[in-house]
């Protein structure tokens, strides 16, 4: 007599018999994922050997005029960034009746300079795939002037930017054209509710000291001369105060050469630095 099974019995069956095979086995056991050396603190694993870091220490030089070179070697790429960090012009250090005038010499730097116009210098950086730019912030203590070039190019680049850094023109043409791109940036600040706000708070935390200043004012960028930045720019941009810092492909004893060539015409003042002062603590009125 012949027995016909459906699938649903077959497939019964062999559940059944799956299930007798396993029930005289242990059930497998979950692998530990704890690493040597890390604590478990219902958290991720912290193993403290991850968290030291090494950072590679720069060779240092100084050059003759006194300007600190710092130089980290990195031949990965055949470039050189650089940037010089000179102490005592930033915009903590403008007049009080001419707010944002640090900044505005550092703007203005690099838009003529005695042997080139802003075209040139565009035009030249642009041929070589290479950069140089001068900032001041409005309550820094120091300027930047920052770049890069190529291996092949450097000696360029850096004579561009020494030229740039010790021999600005400041165009009266290229003041006027500054101060019409700014003033509209800075009659949109002042009608920001926020920016007003602002101001106000950091007069009454700062009072007169720098740290208040939020923005140049509409009346500083008016009354500012072609004088005034040719002053700041020959009292402030000196070697005395200014670190030099080179990375890339280049070598300390390459990067002393080549800074010398570059700046070593640049000469001391040999003027003091004014101390910085912390600002007063605002007397708040007492409330009985």
């Amino acid at each position: 007599m012949k027995r016909i099974f459906s699938v649903a019995s077959i497939a019964a069956l062999s559940a059944a018999v799956l299930s007798a095979q396993s029930a005289g086995q242990a059930p497998p056991q979950p692998q530990s994922t704890k690493s040597e050396g890390t604590v478990l603190k219902n958290k991720a694993p912290v193993n403290k050997e991850l968290l030291r870091v090494k950072l590679p220490k720069p060779q240092e030089a100084d050059l003759s005029n006194g300007v600190h070179l710092l130089v980290l070697e990195d031949r990965r790429t055949p470039q050189v960034n650089f940037s010089m960090i000179i102490d005592g012009a930033g915009g903590y250090y403008d007049p009080a009746a001419l707010p944002g005038l640090a900044g505005f010499t550092a703007s203005l730097m690099r838009e003529g300079t005695a042997s080139k116009s802003s075209e040139q210098i565009s035009e030249q950086l642009d041929r070589l795939a290479a950069s140089v730019s001068v900032g001041a912030a409005l309550t820094s203590p120091f300027a930047t002037v920052n770049g890069n070039g190529l291996t092949n190019n450097l000696d360029t680049v850096l004579t561009l930017m020494a030229d740039v850094l010790m021999n600005p023109s400041f165009p009266q043409a290229e003041i006027d054209r500054y101060k019409t791109r700014t003033r509209a940036g800075l009659m949109q600040n002042r009608s920001q509710p926020a920016f007003l706000a602002a101001e106000r708070l950091n007069k009454v935390v700062f009072g007169d000291h720098p740290l208040s200043r939020v923005a140049p004012t509409p009346q500083s960028l008016d009354s500012l001369t072609r004088e005034a930045l040719v002053e700041f720019h020959k009292a402030h941009y000196v070697p005395d105060r200014a670190i030099l810092a080179v990375t890339g492909d280049i070598t300390l004893e390459q990067a002393k050469t080549k800074a010398e060539a570059a700046f070593g015409s640049w000469k001391k003042s040999g003027a003091s630095l004014s101390a910085q002062t912390p600002p007063t603590a605002p007397s708040w009125p007492s409330h009985r």
